[in-house]
């Protein structure tokens, strides 16, 4: 049997309501020129049946079933039983647009490229397009360092999803399981930096829709960033670039910071955040204008002490909330 050109992988937790969509979307494109792996991170739902039944019904789906172990070991499995030149990721609640993979297979037979990087739509629960992200230009090679700073400043979504890998180019290369927000980026930040020659492609045709609603991972907050920030400032040191994108790895770190104190269920700084955020806190100023206004503004308030720090916060907050409200 010969082998397909590319393998998505579509990790599926409670997606019992998203996931036929998902599925049909992937299917619908035609050909045997890729495999659909969907691998059922031990769901409580009815995902597990669904795949099951999709399994039978098209010889180019292959699915597992394992315990619990969230999103990246669910993704690490799929990259482990992978049988394509290429990989591609979906998210279980998302879904592909007619003829992306088509699409992508033309891109990979025209040009010499590890990663391929395309446009993505955000859709909510009825399908209307709420926000368009782009990447930078239309088809032509990125320049590797310029898309880690980007993406560092979070001027750039990082998400599996959006992206097709070369399978050689992720030798050795798993998700870290041991963190679970901006897994992601982690990981792509790891492929960018894994050989001086890793080849990017942007393309500019949008091929895939992003769903967020409220179990979404985007519409998730809250979340322990210290883990992720070490890991991050281990990959740059070991690729020997931390000297490098040391202004943008603390824009990364003060801007996650930020999000974390206007989260609505979490707003400002407890003693024990603020000692830890501290040293970033007073490091900011060599970020400059890599940061917003409004990062900036928390910076100063939050260098005279955490009680004035959080007093803007919530002030912000509150006009911010009261805005949106009208």
């Amino acid at each position: 049997m010969k082998e397909p050109i590319i393998s998505v992988i579509v990790p599926v937790y409670k997606a019992a309501d998203y996931l036929p969509q998902c599925v049909e979307s992937i299917i619908s494109q035609g050909g045997k020129n890729f495999e659909l792996l969907l691998i059922n991170d031990g769901s409580p739902d009815q995902s597990g049946q669904i795949c099951d039944e999709y399994l039978k019904k098209d010889s180019r789906i292959r699915v597992f079933h394992k315990t619990n172990g969230g999103v990246s070991s669910a993704r690490n499995l799929g990259l482990d039983n992978a049988r394509g030149e290429w990989i591609c990721f979906v998210d279980a609640d998302d879904y592909m647009i007619a003829e992306a993979l088509p699409i992508l297979i033309d891109k990979t037979a025209h040009h010499d490229a590890d990663v391929i990087c395309f446009n993505n739509h955000f859709v909510d629960d009825n399908g209307k397009v709420s926000n368009i992200v782009k990447n930078t230009g239309s088809d032509d090679e990125i320049n590797v360092y310029e898309d880690i700073r980007k993406r560092l400043r979070c001027l750039m979504h990082s998400p599996p999803w959006g992206k097709l890998y070369k399978r050689k180019a992720l030798a050795g290369i798993k998700f870290d399981e041991s963190i679970h927000i901006a897994e992601d980026l982690l990981f792509h930040i790891t492929v960018l930096l894994s050989k001086p020659s890793i080849k990017v492609l942007n393309c500019q045709e949008f091929l895939y829709y992003y769903r967020i609603w409220e179990g979404s991972a985007m519409a998730k907050a809250d979340h322990d960033y210290k883990l992720l920030h070490d890991k991050l400032k281990v990959v740059l040191s070991n690729a020997g670039v931390f000297n490098l994108f040391e202004p943008e790895y603390n824009a990364f770190l003060f801007i996650n910071i930020y999000n974390k104190i206007i989260n609505p269920n979490h707003i400002g700084m407890d003693k024990t955040e603020y000692m830890q955020f501290l040293p970033i806190i007073r490091n900011a100023y060599k970020v400059g204008r890599r940061l917003k206004a409004t990062n900036r503004i928390a910076v100063l308030f939050y260098k005279v002490n955490r009680y004035v720090g959080n007093i803007y916060i919530r002030l912000f907050c509150f006009f911010k909330s009261t805005v949106s409200a009208r």
